[in-house]
């Protein structure tokens, strides 16, 4: 729908919004307005406003120029070019035309082209499309903020009792959700943008970013693994040990020599461990079980 006086019978600073029968309206609302920062003076308000022709402006360009390029294809195709005589009107039932239009495209979903596709060369306009952040009224993320509360004016229009009403103001509804998500995510891909330039070159600072979390991944693996193979590995070596230490316990004066001799046995096995380790593991096992050395 265009932009016409929606600003005029709901004020997108203030006005507020239903939360019936769709309760994430006010939402919507209160993030859009969160991102636009926006005082409740007549400055920021007629500041909405032409936010809101700009957009306008925007689509019907958008749309006006796929319409020119999809008849411009048509006359090459059909190979008419120089026999209808370059009739800017050509095709005359351009209702069949399967494009883009007002009509049958989310205005949401038009904009989004048109700021995926600004510098693309899409068009056939003799000027360039402006670059990033070159409208003179508001950000990327803050258009979309603004077609949010467009969107939102727009179903408050239709919020009656009636079915169709009601599933018109749900159309608008879904819109204005997608359009302040949208302007939510280009806002914090700014920020990340500007801090990672911060810090050096993008495309090598995410490289080493991803390399050093991988790495760190592998790492902490690679840890993990070992750790639980170590524990094992003493587990193992710890029953061994007692086990051997339990077929003739009493020839050891203390566990300090029977820690020396089975650590020397525990090698032999190829279980190398400190003699001390060892010492710890019988005198912990003589004292669960009651011994006493001589």
């Amino acid at each position: 729908m265009f932009f016409l006086d929606q600003f005029e019978t709901f004020d997108p600073v203030s006005g507020e919004v239903p939360s019936h029968p769709f309760t994430y309206m006010p939402a919507i609302a209160s993030r859009a307005r969160a991102i636009l920062r926006c005082g409740a003076d007549e400055w920021c308000r007629a500041k909405l406003a032409s936010i809101a022709k700009r957009i306008n402006r925007e689509l019907d360009r958008y749309f006006s120029d796929i319409k020119i390029y999809e008849i411009e294809r048509l006359r090459e195709q059909a190979g008419l070019l120089e026999s209808i005589g370059g009739d800017p009107d050509w095709p005359p039932n351009e209702e069949y035309l399967d494009i883009q239009t007002w009509e049958n495209t989310s205005e949401v979903d038009a904009l989004k082209s048109v700021v995926e596709n600004r510098d693309s060369h899409l068009f056939f306009s003799k000027d360039p499309l402006p670059k990033s952040e070159e409208y003179p009224e508001g950000k990327d993320y803050e258009l979309f903020a603004v077609l949010a509360l467009w969107m939102l004016a727009d179903g408050l229009r239709f919020l009656n009792t009636t079915a169709v009403g009601l599933a018109i103001a749900g159309e608008f509804a879904l819109k204005a959700m997608d359009a302040v998500c949208y302007a939510e995510h280009l806002r914090e891909a700014e920020w990340l943008a500007s801090y990672v330039e911060k810090q050096g070159n993008i495309k090598l600072t995410e490289a080493l970013i991803e390399q050093k979390n991988d790495a760190q991944k592998q790492k902490s693996a690679l840890a993990k693994r070992l750790n639980v193979a170590r524990h094992q590995k003493t587990t193992e070596a710890k029953a061994m040990a007692i086990e051997e230490f339990m077929k003739d316990r009493d020839r050891f004066p203390s566990a300090e020599k029977a820690g020396i001799y089975l650590a020397d046995w525990l090698r032999d096995q190829g279980r190398p461990f400190e003699p001390r380790t060892v010492t710890s593991w019988i005198r912990a096992h003589a004292t669960a079980t009651g011994f006493r050395f001589r």
